[in-house]
């Protein structure tokens, strides 16, 4: 029995998964931005919990970064404030093109 697309499989803090999401693990299938999402609260909470030296950027904050206009207010507003740059830091890449 096959479960329907929409049914939710997991909350994990700011994520929620359905099914539809899952399925993309059975085959070559992209990941979508739930997956990449659930990856980073992951890692933010269960890898990373304190850490100052890692900056996870979620897949929204990463489109708009990509998509608006550079001013420097506007990407210093939507980036978390630290008092040092971290060592590490993440972003999603939504750039994908068919041939």
């Amino acid at each position: 029995m096959s479960l329907n697309p929409d049914t939710k499989v997991l909350s994990y803090y700011d994520v929620l998964l359905r099914q539809s999401d899952l399925d993309l693990f059975t085959g070559p299938h992209w990941l979508n931005d739930q997956c990449i999402a659930f990856y980073f609260e992951y890692l933010i909470h269960e890898v990373y919990p304190k850490s100052a030296d890692v900056l996870l950027v979620p897949g929204a904050t990463s489109y708009l970064l990509a998509t608006s206009k550079p001013t420097a207010s506007a990407h210093q507003q939507s980036l978390p404030h630290k008092i040092s740059p971290p060592r590490l830091t993440l972003l999603s890449n939504y750039r994908c093109r068919s041939s």
